[in-house]
């Protein structure tokens, strides 16, 4: 059996905001959206993740000016993007070594959403 390519799987949608969003901003879509991260964009880029837990240990109990403080400055930046034309085992090969539970995926730079670990699994589970 072939394997599968990662434009053939379910893809999360996951909210984004641009590079300058302000962390109050930021909060009001993770709540509207019921979403517990957010892919920092620059243009239609992934470059760095937000997650509740930063908004927490990063503005609130540091006491930074939620209204000034921007996606970028507390956003995890080392995060890695995989092309929709790769295979599921080249992300199947990075989640693991990582310890990562999704990885963004990108088509020709621009982001199309989240590939879960739990995809992953379950279609390379179908060989």
């Amino acid at each position: 059996m072939r394997d599968k390519l990662i434009k053939e799987c379910k893809l999360v949608k996951c909210p984004t905001c641009s590079m300058n969003t302000s962390i109050l901003e930021v909060s009001k879509i993770l709540e509207k959206q019921g979403s517990k991260q957010m892919i920092v964009l620059d243009k239609e880029f992934p470059i760095g993740i937000i997650t509740l837990t930063d908004i927490v240990y990063k503005v609130i109990a540091k006491n930074r000016d939620h209204k000034k403080v921007t996606a970028f400055e507390i956003s995890t930046k080392d995060i890695f993007s995989i092309e929709e034309n790769n295979k599921i085992s080249e992300a199947y090969a990075y989640m693991t070594v990582t310890n990562r539970l999704f990885c963004p995926v990108i088509s020709n730079k621009v982001f199309q959403g989240i590939l879960p670990f739990s995809e992953v699994v379950n279609e390379i589970a179908k060989k």
